[in-house]
């Protein structure tokens, strides 16, 4: 066992001990570590997952360990995660988990990785499709308008969508749209004609067939690329926030959506509710080359039935972006 951020082990098992919940326990039935320092200012953790319970206790002393870290000049984790989803996600995948301090620190790293992806996709095929939702996801990408990435970036080359939308005017304060362009989108040069927001003049059955049909278009165009084990899309990334009780997009815990088909035909659905909105259904999230998960400020919370644990992409990386505030519960 190597040591973490350059404190002998038995100071970290001190630290979970204090916690009532021993260290050696979970080590040996729930994870196994393994770490090393890989600058003095970032700490990667490996682990390997092997209980459906083992995900939920980790979050839990996440905000210990940012703690033990602090006088070590330890400003951020990342967490990088190999699990075991039997029982988790239903299916195994990879998957990371980068904490961090503040809102700050999560937003500068995501802007580095949607950056970085941008960049590979367009080198492989020319384009680079993301899909966003609401919540705090537009404003994080907000560091994507100054600093090197204004040059850097094709932006010519975006393709921008939405994973779930509400059926309001585009001016409406809910309205996804209209926080992606007043935070981000109104400030980074993508084209207006690669911008491809949801029809929110109809009803949401029409709004669901309609987003769904513009995104077969694509698909055929290879502006989307496809799934290599289905029909379904394969977008470079869908970036969606998580709600306090693990929902994302507009898949909500207990929905019926949840339980569609890996193979279903359903690309997007209309979901009933005030506002009516239309959503990315599972089979199209978990076909994407990347999906990011992100969840800030409010204590995140992850019960069985959350949507968050079936978000397992079949042939593509999954990376979940948190801040100590996420991980305070």
């Amino acid at each position: 066992m190597q040591r973490l951020c350059s404190l002998p082990l038995h100071h970290i098992q001190t630290t979970f001990l204090s916690l009532s919940l021993p260290f050696f326990d979970i080590a040996s039935s729930m994870f196994l570590l393994d770490s090393k320092v890989s600058s003095p200012s970032y700490t990667s953790i490996s682990l390997s997952l092997a209980h459906n319970r083992a995900f939920s206790v980790f979050l839990l002393y996440i905000p210990s360990l940012v703690l033990l870290l602090q006088h070590q000049n330890q400003t951020s984790l990342h967490f990088s995660l190999s699990l075991s989803y039997r029982q988790f996600m239903r299916r195994e995948t990879m998957g990371e988990v980068r904490v961090f301090e503040n809102t700050e620190e999560l937003s500068t790293n995501l802007a580095d990785h949607v950056a970085q992806l941008s960049e590979a996709a367009v080198k492989e095929r020319g384009a680079f499709s993301l899909a966003l939702s609401g919540g705090d996801v537009p404003k994080f990408l907000r560091k994507l308008s100054g600093g090197p990435y204004l040059r850097t970036v094709d932006w010519s080359k975006w393709h921008v969508f939405w994973a779930d939308e509400n059926l309001v005017p585009k001016r409406h304060p809910s309205s996804n749209y209209r926080q992606a362009k007043d935070d981000f989108l109104s400030k980074v040069p993508v084209l207006p004609g690669h911008v491809y927001p949801v029809n929110v003049g109809v009803p949401g059955e029409r709004a669901a067939e309609e987003y769904e049909f513009g995104i077969r278009q694509h698909v055929r165009n290879r502006t989307v690329d496809v799934s290599r084990r289905s029909d379904c899309p394969r977008f470079d990334l869908v970036l969606l926030a998580v709600g306090p009780d693990g929902r994302v997009a507009s898949l909500l815990p207990g929905h019926s959506l949840l339980e569609e088909a890996e193979g279903e035909d359903q690309w997007v659905a209309p979901v009933a509710g005030s506002p009516e909105c239309v959503t990315f259904t599972l089979p199209v999230i978990n076909s994407s080359a990347n999906v990011a998960l992100v969840a800030s400020s409010s204590a995140l919370r992850l019960p069985h039935a959350s949507p968050a644990k079936r978000i397992a992409p079949f042939e593509g990386k999954l990376v979940w972006f948190l801040d100590a505030g996420a991980c305070s519960s």
